[in-house]
């Protein structure tokens, strides 16, 4: 969507109202600001139509007044994580991989299966 339908409900004119619409745009999905501009944009044309100037108290008073409910999808109902890695997750790793590569080589009689002895190699920082 272009920068100029979000310039109808955010510019004045004033640099503060530029830097608001930069706000915005970076910090709001695109959807849902579309969603909301067109449930808005009947409201905002029928209030300048009943006045021949609208100032910015009579939208807010306006916008207090209307409910956005229904109007927003819904969140997601599955939550993503993002995997974090830490040191025991490190390590239940690297020893799941090795007795899987173990396992998996004893047929190929690539050790001799009594004499392995596992231990933990602990290094000095």
């Amino acid at each position: 969507m272009r920068k100029d339908v979000f310039e109808r409900f955010f510019t004045t004119g004033s640099p503060e109202a530029e830097s608001r619409l930069e706000t915005v745009l970076k910090s709001h999905s695109v959807e849902t600001l579309k969603g909301l501009f067109s449930a808005l944009d009947p409201l905002v044309q029928g209030l300048e139509q009943q006045y021949e100037q609208v100032t910015e108290p009579e939208v807010l008073t306006l916008l207090q007044d209307t409910t956005l409910v229904g109007l927003l999808p819904a969140p997601h109902p599955i939550l993503i994580h993002r995997f974090h890695a830490n040191p025991d997750t490190h390590d239940w790793i690297q020893t799941f991989l090795w007795a899987v590569i173990y396992i998996n080589l004893q047929s190929l009689q690539l050790f001799n299966t009594p004499g392995v002895q596992l231990f933990q190699v602990r290094t000095k920082d």
